[in-house]
Formats: C-alpha cells, structure tokens, sequence
C-alpha cells in the first residue's frame, strides 16, 4: 500500500479524513526502507566519524613514609580509577555512539544491539609491609 516515491500532503487532515478522500496509507516500515535504507542516496548516509574518548584515568597519591612507619608499613598509596569516562569529542550526528554502530553499512549509522561501554569508578588502597 502506497507509493514511497509519491509524497501526498494531507494539510493536516486526520487520518479517517485522508482515508474517506482515497488516500492510501504507506506503512511506515515502508517510507524508512525507502528513504532510509536502499532508496536512499548515499551522500545522505555518510558523516565525519571524527572522535576521541577518555578511557581511563587514574589519580594515586602514595602517603610519607614517616605516616606509613606509624602504621607499621613501608609504603601507603591510595587511588581512585574512573574508566570509560566520556568522549571529548564526537562528531557524528545525533549522538550516535561511535563503538556502538550496528553495521559497516554506510546506509544505516544506527547504534542498535550493542550497549555502550559501562562507566565504572575503583578506588584502591596499596599496602606494602
């Protein structure tokens, strides 16, 4: 049902009204396969993938070792990891996640069926005796 190459407009008719007029409707799955997938130009799939992410960083700071000698150690470090923690910069359109597109395909730049990669934070305490 319905022509994707033809582009009818309603002017704001509801959808009974448009039916009683001899409108066919085009299913939506239809018009995005059309439009968005094989029937589509190109040119209109492709975009800058142009980012940079921060992965992982990791503040530590290592205790005196007089303040260590006062708990019977040689050495005291504490630390704190953050991994994935964002991207800096992403070019793409939408806020697609770069790592997360479902197909090399040029044609359908849709982050489906993969999650994003967790953000996760560790704080550690090294004791050395």
């Amino acid at each position: 049902a319905g022509n994707p190459d033809e582009m009818i407009d309603v002017g704001g008719l509801t959808y009974a009204e448009a039916l009683e007029k001899g409108i066919e409707p085009m299913m939506a799955s239809t018009y995005y396969w059309a439009n968005l997938g094989w029937g589509m130009p190109a040119e209109l799939g492709l975009q800058k993938n142009t980012w940079f992410c921060l992965r992982e960083i990791t503040l530590g700071y290592r205790l005196p070792e007089k303040l260590c000698k006062k708990f019977g150690s040689n050495y005291l470090r504490l630390g704190l990891t953050a991994r994935n923690v964002g991207y800096l910069v992403n070019k793409l359109t939408d806020g697609l996640n770069p790592e997360a597109i479902s197909s090399n395909n040029p044609l359908t730049p849709m982050d489906i069926g993969g999650v994003p990669f967790a953000r996760t934070f560790a704080l550690n305490f090294t004791v050395r005796f």
